[in-house]
């Protein structure tokens, strides 16, 4: 007769702590595949789209700035996180069906692991260093550690895998660029500044998210004040106005990649984008005319 414990082939009998981590494993899987059904329904890219999307800009080795502007999508980006102000965001977002990109500290991470959970289901969650230091002021391996920290954490906490970074006050170089690449990730920066983190105002920081707002933006705001959470809503209603749809960065790189010649021409080309994305029809169509064959 077998006691407590005793099994046949030299295994313990099943507890039910493994029952209940055997179905918290399965109502993960159920709710990951729900999710990948609803982008689906929605018109949105898959994850093996973004991915091939994103992997596809890792080649390319240089800094994003905005996308193609080629279609109705746009990215709303919230850098500092997790914050008391992370969860409001998060409702502001979900009440309106929009996903965002949400740029977080990494020594911030266990304070605000339920904020950074949700904010990486209702969206994404990418890296912002360690301690939100100015990279350009670091040498290799502090870089190194800062970037590298924070992706390990994330995607130990999120269990996937972190391939997007934004340079604290948008202080990036060739030298972190170099670091980042031999991390795996791809610098994202912004094209339209909201100045929330300068002390604009509430109307101010609309204003400006209005004024960029467009085909292919990406649009920089902050998670951690006041002013920024109240200008929410109003930018929400601004894109809606716009007949913007308002995606995560690697969902815009999917449905709305920038033209290698956009990305190689820096952030001074984003101001005129649709030039660049119409070169680039232009040469697809003849290409396609040609036989795909490129000139000589």
């Amino acid at each position: 007769m077998l006691g407590p414990g005793d099994t046949t082939a030299g295994r313990r009998a099943p507890t039910r702590a493994d029952f209940l981590r055997r179905r918290a494993v399965a109502l993960g899987v159920a709710a990951g595949v729900l999710l990948v059904v609803i982008a689906a329904a929605r018109g949105l890219p898959s994850a093996a789209a973004q991915r091939s999307a994103v992997a596809h800009f890792y080649r390319l080795g240089l800094p994003l700035y905005c996308a193609g502007g080629g279609g109705n999508y746009a990215a709303l980006t919230f850098d500092d996180g997790p914050s008391p102000f992370s969860e409001q965001v998060l409702g502001l977002l979900q009440r309106a069906g929009v996903q965002s990109t949400h740029f977080v500290i990494g020594n911030l991470v266990s304070a605000g692991l339920q904020s950074v959970h949700d904010e990486g289901r209702q969206g994404e969650v990418q890296d912002h260093t360690w301690s939100h230091p100015f990279l350009t002021h670091l040498d290799n391996h502090e870089v190194n550690f800062e970037l590298g920290q924070t992706q390990q954490t994330l995607e130990r906490t999120l269990g996937r895998s972190i391939t997007l970074m934004r340079p604290p006050y948008g202080a990036f170089d060739d030298r972190v660029g170099k670091v980042a690449h031999r991390l795996g990730l791809v610098p994202v920066l912004w094209d339209v500044d909201t100045r929330d983190s300068l002390g604009a105002d509430t109307p101010q920081i609309v204003t400006n998210a209005e004024q960029g707002l467009r085909p292919g933006a990406i649009v920089l705001m902050h998670e951690t004040y006041t002013r920024s959470l109240a200008a929410v809503p109003e930018v929400l209603a601004s894109a809606r106005k716009k007949g913007l749809r308002l995606v995560t960065v690697s969902q815009l790189l999917a449905l709305d990649p920038p033209p290698d010649s956009l990305v190689r021409a820096g952030p001074d080309a984003c101001s005129d984008r649709q030039r660049y994305q119409q070169q680039e029809d232009a040469t697809s169509m003849r290409l396609a005319r040609d036989g795909g064959q490129s000139p000589a």
